[in-house]
């Protein structure tokens, strides 16, 4: 803040400003008030102020006398590791071909801040080859809009083939209708954990792979 009360920001300061997170006054004549709002982990560390004195010369021209610099405030907290677990589940394990093949992921996190979660279905597939690894596929996800997509998918007779859902909050239901000897494997989800920084943007907290579900046909 100048002498005559104008805000000037630093780069990487600006948009949070904007934003609303820093807060910059002056209470009194000398006294000034620096608040940030919604703090974030690159907000931890040693704040302090420098104050300039200024006096002002017959010619109405203004000279800097003196910079002062307070003793730091530290800014610290524990950082706790982010905990995020997935469990996929299969309500009916027995089924043939051209059933339908259903599969829930329930989601529960720890030391992750108002989390969404955005959701793969991903398939790990035979390449015939044994001695080759298996294949993985990416067939449809989920992001933290619950925005659907889909990625690998690409039976153009069954374009309509796979729905992937939120159930609530912490559970998704992933279908694959009219099920073909082709798609036996393993199927994971896999969850990222999303939690907000500010306005519409949202940080990466974790990822987390779920238990395989496999799909068999006897023959």
């Amino acid at each position: 803040m100048n002498g005559d009360w104008t805000l000037k920001y630093g780069e990487r300061s600006k948009q949070r400003a904007q934003d609303g997170d820093f807060i910059f006054s002056k209470e009194h004549t000398d006294t000034f008030n620096f608040r940030i709002q919604r703090t974030t982990e690159e907000d931890r560390g040693s704040y302090y102020c420098v104050v300039s004195a200024w006096t002002k010369q017959r010619n109405n021209s203004w000279v800097k006398r003196k910079d002062v610099f307070s003793k730091p405030v530290s800014i610290f907290w524990a950082s706790e590791d982010s905990v995020l677990v997935v469990k996929a589940r299969q309500p009916k394990p027995f089924f043939a071909a051209g059933n339908t093949f259903e599969m829930t992921c329930k989601v529960s996190s720890k030391n992750i801040k108002s989390p969404r979660y955005s959701v793969l279905i991903m398939a790990e597939k035979p390449v015939g080859d044994l001695s080759s690894p298996n294949e993985t596929k990416y067939i449809i996800s989920l992001d933290q809009d619950s925005v659907v997509k889909l990625e690998n998918w690409t039976d153009a007779s069954r374009v309509d083939g796979v729905v992937l859902e939120k159930v609530q909050e912490d559970e998704f239901r992933y279908r694959m209708y009219q099920t073909q000897v082709s798609d036996a494997g393993l199927y994971r989800c896999m969850v990222t954990a999303w939690s907000p920084v500010r306005g519409s943007l949202w940080r990466e907290a974790a990822t987390s792979l779920s238990n395989p579900i496999e799909i068999d046909f006897q023959t």
